[in-house]
C-alpha cells in the first residue's frame, strides 16, 4: 500500500515537472532548471532504494510466512512420533517390535534430515529479522531440537534394552542346554548308585562322596534358575517355561541325592 501511495505521489511530481518544464521554457531560467534536474535525479535515486527495500521486505515476509508453516508442520510429526513410538514400547510381541522398530527408523531418519534443513533455513531468516524477532525464532527451533534429541534417547535407550534383552535370552537358551545335559547325566549316575546300593554295601562311603560331589553340582544351578524365574527377568515365556521346567527337574534330583 505504501508504495501504491508512493506511484500515485510520483504521477503528480511527474505532472508538476511537466509544467514546470513548460514554465521554464517560456522564462528560459537555465540555473533554475539545472537544479530541478538535480532534483528529478535525487527523487528518482530515492524512489529506486525504497522500491528495493519494499521488495526485500516484502521476499523476507513470504520467508517468514513459509518457515512458521514449516515449523509448525515439524512440531506436528514430532507429536506423531511420539504416538508411534508409544505404541511400540505397548507391543507384548518382542518379534513385532523389532519389526516395528526397523520400519520406524526411516521416519526417525528423514525427520532428523528435516530437522537439520529447517536449522539452516532459521540461518538465513535470522538474518533478515529484527533482534527481538530473531530471538523468538531461535527459542522456538530449540525448542523443537531439545523435544526430538528427548525423544531419540528415549528410542535409542529402548533398543539397547532389546538387544541386551536378546544377547540375555541367547546365553540363557545356551545354559540351559547345558544344564539339561548335566541334570540327565547326574540323573543316570543316581540311577547307577541305585543299582551299586543293592548289590554291593561296601561301596556305601564311596557312593555316598559321589552324591555329595552331585549334590553340590545341583547347588550350583540354584541360583541360575532363581535368576530365570524372578519377577525381573527379561527372558520371554518360552524361555521362562523351559527354566521352569529345569528347575522340577533340579528339585527332584535334589531330593533324591539328599534322601539316599
Amino acid at each position: 500500500e505504501k508504495l501504491d501511495d508512493f506511484a500515485i505521489q510520483e504521477a503528480h511530481r511527474e505532472q508538476m515537472k511537466q509544467r514546470s518544464d513548460n514554465l521554464f521554457k517560456i522564462l528560459d531560467d537555465a540555473p533554475l532548471q539545472a537544479n530541478l534536474d538535480d532534483l528529478d535525479q535525487t527523487f528518482s535515486t530515492l524512489k529506486q532504494q525504497i522500491q528495493h527495500r519494499y521488495e526485500t521486505l516484502n521476499r523476507a515476509g513470504h520467508h517468514h510466512a513459509d518457515y512458521d508453516l514449516r515449523l509448525h508442520s515439524l512440531f506436528e510429526t514430532l507429536s506423531t512420533l511420539q504416538t508411534i513410538f508409544y505404541h511400540i514400547r505397548q507391543q507384548e510381541n518382542h518379534s513385532d517390535v523389532l519389526l516395528q522398530l526397523k520400519n520406524f527408523k526411516t521416519e526417525r531418519d528423514d525427520f532428523e534430515e528435516e530437522i537439520r534443513r529447517i536449522s539452516y533455513t532459521n540461518e538465513q531468516i535470522v538474518s533478515e529479522t529484527s533482534i527481538e524477532g530473531s530471538e523468538h525464532l531461535k527459542l522456538k527451533l530449540k525448542q523443537l531440537q531439545t523435544k526430538w534429541r528427548t525423544l531419540n534417547n528415549d528410542i535409542q535407550s529402548f533398543e539397547e534394552k532389546l538387544a541386551q534383552q536378546d544377547e540375555e535370552q541367547r546365553l540363557v537358551l545356551n545354559e540351559q542346554t547345558t544344564i539339561e545335559q548335566t541334570l540327565n547325566n547326574i540323573q543316570q549316575q543316581l540311577q547307577t548308585f541305585d543299582q551299586q546300593f543293592l548289590h554291593d554295601y561296601t561301596t556305601s562311603d564311596l557312593v555316598r562322596q559321589r552324591l555329595q560331589h552331585l549334590t553340590n553340582t545341583l547347588t550350583s544351578v540354584e541360583k541360575f534358575h532363581l535368576h530365570l524365574l524372578s519377577p525381573s527377568s527379561s527372558t520371554d515365556t518360552t524361555v521362562i517355561e523351559r527354566a521352569q521346567h529345569l528347575s522340577s527337574f533340579h528339585e527332584q534330583l535334589k531330593t533324591t541325592t539328599q534322601v539316599t
